[in-house]
């Protein structure tokens, strides 16, 4: 009986990092598509990051950005999920940020753009996993977790 109750534990657990995975799957298709409204959807309504945004300031930031850059490319590297309770979840992603022009450019000079980290607090809201709280840093390529740089010099590789 214990062991069932432990595989069924793991299968809910997968499909709850399964479904979260999904989720920045699509934040990743909104950011290149520049659409800050869809990003919205998936922020709670008590969003806050580390630099006290709150969600209609956070906004305010997205419309900035994709304000200065023609076309955005995000090439999503390591990630690690952690479900902390069935209804909350830490997530640690990391990130490649470029430019459509810097994109051109890392194709020719096999450069990696901008790197990222990004801590996401995400809370289950009914049947919807949404962000409670953030926070980002930028990292130089030596700071990357293992897995982000193997799947770094396969895209430099792909060239």
């Amino acid at each position: 009986m214990i062991l069932l109750a432990g595989v069924l534990c793991s299968c809910l657990q997968r499909r709850e990092e399964d479904k979260l995975n999904l989720v920045l799957k699509d934040m990743e298709r909104l950011v290149e598509r520049k659409d800050s409204q869809g990003l919205l959807t998936y922020l709670s309504e008590d969003y806050l990051d580390f630099e006290d945004n709150n969600k209609q300031s956070t906004a305010e930031m997205l419309e900035e950005y994709f304000r200065r850059y023609r076309a955005i490319v995000v090439h999503m590297l390591g990630r690690r999920i952690n479900l902390t309770a069935s209804d909350q979840a830490e997530v640690q992603l990391e990130v490649s940020l470029s430019s459509g022009a810097a994109e051109a450019m890392r194709r020719l000079f096999s450069s990696y753009g901008e790197c990222y980290r990004f801590h996401l607090d995400f809370s289950l809201r009914g049947k919807n996993w949404l962000i409670k709280g953030a926070s980002w840093e930028h990292l130089p390529r030596e700071n990357l977790l293992p897995e982000s740089l193997e799947l770094l010099e396969k895209i430099l590789g792909s060239n």
